[in-house]
This record gives structure tokens, sequence and C-alpha cells, in this order.
């Protein structure tokens, strides 16, 4: 789910992870009703976002056009296609994002 419009969100998810259902969420009501608050200064731009950055950075990795709010926590969910939540990742700062293995161990078979 991200908090862009229909087009942005198709494009998004199109590039980043293709057959995976995304959804989106501009008025950011699924954020709220899965707990997703807006960020603080330190969970911005804080030791351990800028960590963060810093490594993104390095892997090759860069910050595209900001086109909703650049406040909005990020988390992660799965949940699967009986509306079972396999999976609430909530995140520390900005840049916390969970493990890949984390994500493929709750992935339904």
């Amino acid at each position: 789910m991200t908090l862009g419009q229909p087009a942005e969100t198709g494009e998004f998810c199109g590039e980043r992870a293709p057959g995976v259902a995304c959804y989106s969420d501009a008025a950011a009501e699924g954020f709220r009703t899965y707990g997703l608050t807006r960020g603080n200064l330190l969970q911005m731009f804080g030791p351990d976002s800028a960590r963060a950055a810093i490594k993104a950075s390095s892997d090759g990795h860069t910050l595209g056009k900001v086109a909703a709010d650049p406040w909005q926590m990020p988390g992660t969910f799965i949940i699967d296609r009986q509306g079972t939540l396999r999976l609430a990742y909530y995140s520390k700062h900005a840049g916390d994002y969970p493990a890949e293995n984390l994500i493929l161990e709750h992935i339904p078979s």
C-alpha cells in the first residue's frame, strides 16, 4: 500500500514487486488502521536514519521524487488471501525496513 495516487502506485509496484497486489491509499486510512504514524525529527533525521541513508546510497539506491507525505512512517505487513495478518513490522525510523528473509518467512506457500 502506498500513499500515492493509483497510477503512481501501479508504476512503483510494477518496478519493485511485479505480480504482488498493491493498493493506493492517498488518504492514509489504511496507514492509520494499522497504527502507522507520522515520524518525528529523530525518526526522520536521527543517527539511525542517517546510517540507513548512507548504506542505501552506497548500495546504489537513490531517493526518488517525493509524491506523498514525506513524514509518514513506513511499515511492512503481509496479509494472506484469507485476510490473516502474517507479519506486522513497524519501522523504528525512516530507513528501517525488515530483512528480506523475514519477509520471505511470512509469505504463505
